[in-house]
């Protein structure tokens, strides 16, 4: 047996031994506990999305999520056997859960490249009362839609919505970076723990923007009020800007160039 093959079969014996571990201290005091390594079958499917959609509902564990219009409505998913979702479209409301949602679950990618993405396409004439969107680890993107309500939350991933309208959004992302790019609401509210916050030809009435870490910039955008706060990054707000107040503790603010 060579080094590199040691080497690898020491760090999965590292893995599984921290893995079982955990799950022993995770049954213990909480009583729930999965464990899964991905680098097995993947599967691609559909669920066709027949009727009135008017509410979304996601709640899945890695997966990317991607929502959009489309002439061809369904759910399209590419993911890990073992992470395949449960859907359900009952009374104008689209659900989608991971398998293990009730319980705590830790995936590993080992030596894969294989997708996990689920993506949601939307009749076109489709206008959503609420989008609650979630996923513990993984990307969030949302293109074209136009929602009462959005609401969007990942763990570690990143956020970016497109063209999208809205009355209220909320982004909340604990580690990822976040864009909202030709949007309009009328309400914006993003919480970050750490990632910078892009804003590119928007239109936001009020905004309540609160970081830890991470930069806050719009490019081109009509902002009309509201208030930033940084806790580490700079502010750079260019466009139409309204009576914005912000706060950075360790970073700098500027106003169409001009330093505040």
């Amino acid at each position: 047996m060579n080094k590199t093959s040691k080497t690898i079969i020491t760090v999965l014996t590292i893995i599984t031994i921290a893995a079982i571990i955990f799950g022993i201290y995770s049954y213990c005091f909480n009583g729930r506990f999965a464990f899964t390594i991905n680098g097995g079958k993947t599967i691609t499917d559909t669920y066709p999305l027949e009727g009135e959609i008017t509410d979304i509902e996601t709640n899945v564990d890695t997966s990317d999520i991607v929502v959009k219009y489309s002439d061809n409505p369904c759910v399209e998913y590419t993911v890990p056997e073992k992470l395949k979702p449960e859907i359900s479209l009952n009374g104008g409301k689209l659900t989608i859960t991971s398998p293990n949602k009730k319980n705590f679950s830790f995936n590993l990618s080992i030596f894969s490249d294989a997708k996990n993405v689920i993506y949601i396409f939307l009749p076109s004439d489709t206008k959503l009362e609420r989008a609650n969107l979630k996923t513990d680890t993984g990307d969030v993107e949302v293109n074209d839609i136009s929602a009462k309500n959005l609401d969007i939350r990942s763990d570690t991933g990143d956020v970016k919505t497109l063209n999208t309208t809205s009355d209220y959004t909320k982004i909340d992302t604990d580690t990822g970076d976040i864009g909202l790019i030709e949007s309009k609401t009328e309400n914006l509210v993003v919480e970050s723990d750490t990632g910078d916050v892009i804003f590119k030809k928007a239109t936001i009435d009020t905004l309540d923007i609160g970081t830890d870490t991470g930069d806050i910039q719009s490019d081109d955008c009509n902002i009309n009020g509201g208030k930033i706060k940084t806790d580490t990054g700079d502010i750079t707000l260019n466009g139409d800007i309204g009576d914005i107040s912000t706060k950075t503790d360790t970073g700098d603010v500027y106003v169409n160039g001009d330093e505040q």
